[in-house]
């Protein structure tokens, strides 16, 4: 079971139950019930083994598998209308006719109502005729009403699991969210173990307004139930989302991606694929809410909410993918102009030193060549003898160092400016990179709001 689910058969409000079928409903006379006469008292065991047992005679037929055959059902029908022809107020009479067109079916089922409210406004009080009203009630949509027949049968049979189950679920169907955590606090004792009623429980706390309990039942189940913990994860994601915590709640989503994978969620897709949706947009992973919006439309075509965030969430990814487009131009552009300066630079210092070194080659020439001739004429000097060739050569050496230097800091500094370019263009290429979110939203998605509902 899973609260917020339906049991089942129309759901109608009580007016149009009542209106539909003309139920007799009489006023709650349960103070009354306290003080039965001895002949109730004996009717009720009549009742235990009367014309209302099910197959092999179970005396408390609850499923079809325990019900009387259609045959032996209208057999005993025909023998209880003599009964009440002959004797109308016949409590015995009542009773097991009313357990009998509970058997027949949901089209039997006003006229059941009303013979067990007969018997009850006579003096009946067996609980089993408690369970059978509460049961037609809640097929009719009398949910109020169902509540009210199920507590009764709970006071007398407080260990029953299957009547509490749906109490509890009515009451949560019914906001009385906290009546609700009640009932499966009480469930919890019965079945300590059971991963649907802690789930409940958590649901329940959570609409109560008791979301760290809530959050922390949750977080317990998830560590002990290996099919129980995608579910126990994506309600821990839609607390979070709704205590405003994104990143915390994309955590939690992101354990229950796919959605299409086994154990199922047990969940109408489109809801949970809306709630994923949700929490990418405002974790800016746009991307990704556009696949689970995508999938909402596909699944739900008449969601208009959906296709409205869908063009919202196109357009921004529209315009977030033009500004990083514009930004890596830009980062390009940038890069190539620093290559370019970075080569002209480079250019220009080679030019430099080659000049240089011209002027180096001219001035070693040019003493070479006053060499030869002085010592043509007999008159070769040594280095210290002309200063001044020296020197030209020294000033020339100077230059050409001086030049390579200068050169080299240049192209230094333009290959900075070039790793600096290039950094930014990768940058703003990384930040068009979907966050590690998105490989793992996709993969799961190829295999592929949040409603709560124990």
């Amino acid at each position: 079971m899973e609260v917020g689910e339906g049991s089942g058969g129309a759901r109608r409000t009580e007016q149009a139950a009542r209106k539909r079928y003309g139920l007799k409903i009489e006023p709650d006379r349960s103070a009354a019930w306290t003080l039965l006469p001895l002949a109730a008292i004996v009717a009720a065991a009549w009742f235990w083994k009367g014309g209302g047992a099910g197959k092999g005679g179970t005396p408390f037929p609850r499923k079809p598998a325990e019900f009387a055959d259609a045959a032996t059902i209208d057999k005993r029908l025909e023998a209880v209308e003599a009964k009440l022809k002959a004797a109308p107020d016949d409590i015995q009479a009542l009773l097991d006719g009313g357990i009998l067109r509970f058997q027949k079916g949901v089209d039997n089922y006003p006229d059941a109502i009303n013979e067990l409210h007969e018997a009850r406004r006579l003096g009946a009080s067996d609980p089993r005729l408690f369970y059978y009203l509460g049961v037609m009630y809640q097929e009719e949509g009398l949910y109020a009403k169902a509540a009210e027949e199920y507590g009764r049968f709970l006071r007398n049979r407080p260990a029953d699991v299957e009547t509490r189950m749906l109490l509890a679920k009515l009451q949560f169907q019914a906001g009385q969210y906290e009546d609700a955590a009640a009932q499966y606090r009480r469930l919890l004792e019965f079945r300590p173990k059971d991963a649907v009623v802690a789930e409940n429980l958590a649901l329940s706390l959570w609409r109560s307004g008791k979301r760290d309990d809530a959050a922390t039942g949750l977080t317990a189940l998830a560590a002990k139930d290996p099919l129980a913990r995608r579910r126990a994860e994506y309600f821990l994601g839609q607390i979070a989302y709704e205590g405003k915590d994104f990143k915390g709640a994309l955590r939690h989503f992101m354990n229950v991606l796919p959605v299409d994978a086994t154990p199922s969620l047990g969940l109408p897709p489109e809801e949970v694929h809306a709630a994923l949706a949700a929490n990418f947009e405002k974790n800016k992973l746009l991307k990704e809410a556009k696949y689970h919006l995508e999938k909402v439309v596909e699944l739900d075509p008449k969601n208009s909410s959906a296709k409205s965030s869908l063009k919202t969430v196109s357009a921004a990814l529209d315009k977030a993918e033009r500004a990083a487009k514009a930004q890596r131009d830009k980062a390009e552009r940038a890069a190539k102009a620093a290559r370019d300066k970075a080569e002209r630079a480079e250019k220009a210092a080679r030019q430099k030193a080659e000049r240089a070194e011209r002027a180096e080659k001219a001035a070693r020439e040019k003493a070479e060549r006053a060499a030869r001739r002085k010592e043509k004429a007999g008159k070769t000097e040594t280095p210290a003898e002309k200063p001044a060739d020296k020197a030209q050569a020294d000033k020339a050496a100077a230059e050409k160092a001086s030049a390579e230097k200068v050169a080299a800091e240049k192209v230094a500094a333009e290959k900075t400016a070039a790793d600096k370019a290039a950094a930014e263009k990768a940058a703003a290429e990384k930040s068009e990179q979907p966050p590690a979110a998105s490989n793992s939203t996709e993969n799961s998605a190829a295999t592929d709001k949040p409603k709560t509902n124990p």
